[in-house]
């Protein structure tokens, strides 16, 4: 909490000051120091400013504005003038951790994590500057690592709120959830409608599938701070999880009149509007976030199927052909492609499909499905029923499906073969049927 009567009586004092000498610079700097310590961001520059035109080249000073800057999010500048200061003073605990800071929110991580260590080389033990090296090593998807710092900064600082966050943010990082929902239980108590708090705690709330505690929570987060692109972002994905894919659509378009160009907005509205049926604007809102994310093998996948969905086959098998470049190894991306070499009638290559997918995952059941599809398709009726057989003992519910998919009007030509499928279909044993074959 900030001591607001000690800093104004602090003032006082320096407005005493300043009146017998007008140009003190030591006064002008703390007196800056003190406004900011306020919330008076602009009279702390003004002053400091003011004592940087008598003594330009005051380390002290220029670090002062340098963090003044930071907390204003001017962050070129705040560099600027931190650098300036490091220039005339190089060992000092303080301007390291600060221009460590504001690299890590320039997304300059890697350089941030030299600053951090050397200021610790200076100070062992500073709980900041372990908190912000952990925050540092969380962007560079080193969470583990992460972890060791939050928690030295916790044994150094126990309880502070803004590491006890972070520390949630390294739980999710690390799929620890539920403990991430403890971190997040722990810093609402005393700060229940803290938006970034209730945003966290409902990322981890979706994370374990607690689907109406996540929503309960984004909403209030929302109440309170409504244009958050991120946060809408993430509660449509939560209402999309329960089925609620309208309000999801809402979200996510809303989310994206804020932040444009965000890619993972785009995704997610496009998958709004394919479970809509709209495939057209799926494709066109999947082509503006590829335009931004070419080699995104989820983006291309998705467009495939909305291609599929408007029968521009050739198109939607050279996006899933290129995701599958991407990333060899998704298998949802090489079953997506099987069926779209079916309905081009290209049916060994579907064929060829199918059976990656069952290399990967054995009992599929709408790839075994979908196989059996194609066998039918090709001439071996008698094949497809074999893997028909396969599929109704591991999914049953597949049998409706097959008693009037048109794709085995193979089997059906067959009076043998239909009354085999017709048992399998009805779950009865088919042994007597084959049996008036023999």
């Amino acid at each position: 909490m900030i001591d607001t009567k000690h800093h104004q009586r602090t003032l006082s004092h320096l407005d005493s000051v300043l009146e017998l000498s007008p140009h003190n610079p030591d006064a002008l700097e703390r007196r800056g120091i003190e406004l900011r310590h306020l919330g008076r961001s602009d009279e702390s520059l003004a002053e400091l400013d003011r004592s940087l035109a008598i003594r330009p080249d005051h380390a002290a000073t220029l670090a002062a504005r340098g963090l003044t800057h930071a907390l204003r999010g001017e962050y070129e500048e705040a560099l600027a003038d931190l650098d300036r200061s490091m220039e005339l003073r190089s060992d000092d605990a303080d301007v390291l951790n600060n221009r460590g800071s504001v690299l890590h929110h320039l997304n300059q991580d890697e350089e941030a994590l030299l600053n951090f260590n050397r200021a610790l080389e200076l100070r062992p033990d500073d709980p900041t500057t372990f908190a912000n090296r952990g925050a540092a090593l969380l962007d560079l998807h080193q969470p583990e690592d992460a972890l060791a710092n939050i928690d030295r900064s916790l044994e150094l600082r126990p309880g502070h709120p803004d590491t006890i966050l972070l520390h949630a943010e390294a739980m999710l990082a690390l799929d620890s959830a539920d403990r991430a929902v403890a971190d997040y239980d722990s810093y609402l108590r005393n700060n229940r409608d803290d938006p970034d708090g209730l945003a966290g705690r409902g990322l981890a709330f979706a994370r374990l599938a607690r689907n109406e505690q996540a929503l309960a929570d984004f909403n209030r987060s929302l109440e309170i701070r409504p244009d958050v692109p991120t946060i809408l972002n993430n509660r449509g994905v939560v209402l999309l999880e329960m089925g609620q894919v309208e309000e999801a659509l809402d979200d996510f378009t809303a989310a994206h009149t804020l932040e444009a160009t965000r890619v993972d907005i785009l995704h997610n509205r496009g998958l709004a509007l394919e479970r809509l049926g709209r495939s057209e604007a799926a494709r066109e809102t999947l082509t503006r976030a590829l335009e931004l994310a070419p080699e995104d093998a989820d983006l291309l996948n998705r467009r495939g199927v909305s291609l599929a969905k408007l029968d521009r086959f050739e198109e939607a098998v050279a996006d899933l052909t290129r995701a599958h470049t991407l990333r060899p190894d998704d298998i949802e991306t090489v079953h997506n492609r099987g069926i779209v070499f079916g309905h081009l009638k290209r049916y060994p290559e579907a064929l060829s499909d199918f059976g990656h997918v069952l290399k990967a995952v054995p009992n599929d059941p709408e790839a075994m499905y979908n196989r059996a599809c194609i066998l039918a398709l090709m001439g071996q009726p008698a094949v497809a029923l074999e893997q028909l057989r396969d599929v109704f003992q591991s999914a049953p519910n597949y049998r409706a499906s097959a008693l009037n998919d048109s794709d085995f009007d193979s089997i059906r030509s067959d009076d043998f073969l239909r009354a085999d499928l017709e048992a399998i279909v009805s779950g009865t044993n088919s042994d007597d049927a084959s049996s008036d074959r023999s």
